[in-house]
């Protein structure tokens, strides 16, 4: 398996790599009057209107800071009413791309407890390095606030 690995609030996280549609630098967002919280702001991008979600925010931190190291991770995921669309991830920055053995990859303990973005943990020489679960990084406030606003 190949994944990106990013960081939000000095934490390595990492996303599967065939999600990955580009990563960006951060630029000027849209804020959305009354959005969720962790809703960034909308992005232009190719002709889309793609939705931007502060991974920071969403983790219960502070936003990511606006440094020359923030990204944004376009990444592919199905909205109610829109079909298949990006949706931009913000992170503190992009570290790493690597391959991860099957065997690197063990499921989530369950004395964790239900965690609802969180997928397999992939163990490497560094440490452990939760894989996000982009199909359910985006809550249903987030998911119908974005399905109101498809074109």
């Amino acid at each position: 398996m190949l994944l990106l690995v990013l960081s939000v609030a000095g934490v390595d996280y990492a996303v599967e790599a065939g999600r990955v549609v580009e990563v960006i630098p951060r630029v000027e967002l849209r804020s959305l009057p009354h959005g969720p919280d962790a809703l960034a702001g909308l992005l232009r991008y190719r002709g889309q209107t793609v939705p931007v979600i502060d991974l920071g925010v969403l983790f219960g931190g502070a936003p990511c800071p606006e440094r020359l190291s923030t990204r944004i991770i376009l990444v592919d995921e199905r909205l109610p009413a829109r079909g298949q669309a990006h949706v931009g991830l913000l992170s503190e920055h992009v570290s790493d791309v690597r391959r991860v053995d099957d065997d690197q990859v063990m499921e989530q303990p369950a004395l964790l407890g239900p965690n609802p973005y969180l997928g397999p943990i992939i163990t490497t020489e560094s440490g452990l390095i939760p894989l996000l679960d982009v199909a359910r990084l985006l809550a249903e406030p987030i998911r119908a606030a974005l399905a109101e606003a498809a074109p």
